[in-house]
This record gives C-alpha cells, sequence and structure tokens, in this order.
C-alpha cells in the first residue's frame, strides 16, 4: 500500500490489482494470480474476472463489483480496470 492516501475504497482497489500473489507475507493468496496475466488473452479474460471479483470481494469489503474490464494497451500489457460502487 501507499504511505498515505490508502484508505480510499477505489485506491484500496487499485492496490489489490496491481499486487501479484506471493507479494504480501502471511497472505499469500492476496493479489492478482500472476499466471492469468501471462495466458492468452481470449482464454484468461473470464479467469481474470472471476479472480479480480473475488479479491475484491474478499479483501475489500466496502466496494461492490458491477463488472471487470479487460483489455490489452499499445505495449501490450493486460490492463484490469474494475467497475465498482461503494
Amino acid at each position: 500500500m501507499k504511505s498515505s492516501g490508502n484508505g480510499n475504497v477505489a485506491q484500496c482497489v487499485a492496490n489489490l490489482i496491481a499486487t501479484y500473489q506471493g507479494e504480501v507475507p502471511y497472505q499469500r493468496l492476496k493479489g492478482m494470480d500472476p499466471s492469468l496475466i501471462d495466458e492468452n488473452i481470449i482464454t484468461s479474460e473470464p479467469k481474470i474476472k472471476n479472480h479480480a471479483t473475488w479479491l475484491i470481494e474478499n479483501f475489500e469489503e466496502r466496494a461492490t463489483v458491477n463488472d471487470i474490464n479487460v483489455s490489452i494497451n499499445e505495449f501490450g500489457t493486460v490492463q484490469i480496470e474494475p467497475d465498482i460502487l461503494f
């Protein structure tokens, strides 16, 4: 998490999406599964959406997930943009 401004629900969700599993000591499941990011976007998009929804529902209970948008930017990086209510 950031040193300040991390109490905001949107910031907490962004931090969860930016974290990979295994990075948080004693909470090894907290974060996105890195194996999903390396797969083909067509086959991994539903898995990414399911995993991101599970992640937000379990680690940021103040947020309600409407949808998860998965795309690839111009650099070939997977972009995960959750649409949440809080």
